[in-house]
């Protein structure tokens, strides 16, 4: 049985009232420690259903990261820069490893995380975020 996560008395998480995409078209049962540039997670709110979507730059370490998403029970995910390969960070060595959120109302095709994405690598969004149409 999936695990209960609750804000307040609102119960959030589980395989039930949550589905995973990621941009190479896997999902929540597929997607634990595959490769991808973005992952798309919709869900229910109390305003509606949502999605946020996390982007990993193509200039991190180990490009495309793999991702950690478990399963089943809590909404869970996170990219993953040595789960494959060995790293060595040295000490004074700088690492900048870059992501980006895009958060909105209602459920996201691929296709239109995509036009994020193109966006994020392409420079033309500014930190802020930009809209698209």
């Amino acid at each position: 049985m999936a695990e209960e996560l609750r804000i307040g008395r609102r119960k959030i998480g589980g395989a039930s009232n949550d589905a995973y995409v990621t941009s190479e078209g896997f999902d929540r049962t597929t997607g634990h420690a595959t490769r991808g540039r973005w992952t798309a997670m919709h869900g229910p709110t109390e305003k509606g259903e949502a999605t946020v979507v996390i982007m990993g730059h193509p200039s991190n370490h180990d490009a495309p990261q793999r991702m950690r998403i478990w399963e089943a029970g809590k909404v869970f995910f996170n990219y993953v820069p040595a789960q494959e390969h060995d790293w060595r960070i040295e000490p004074g060595q700088t690492v900048v490893l870059r992501y980006r959120l895009v958060v909105q109302d209602g459920r996201m095709a691929p296709a239109e995380v995509e036009k994020y994405w193109d966006s994020y690598v392409d420079g033309a969004a500014s930190d802020a975020g930009a809209e698209l149409e």
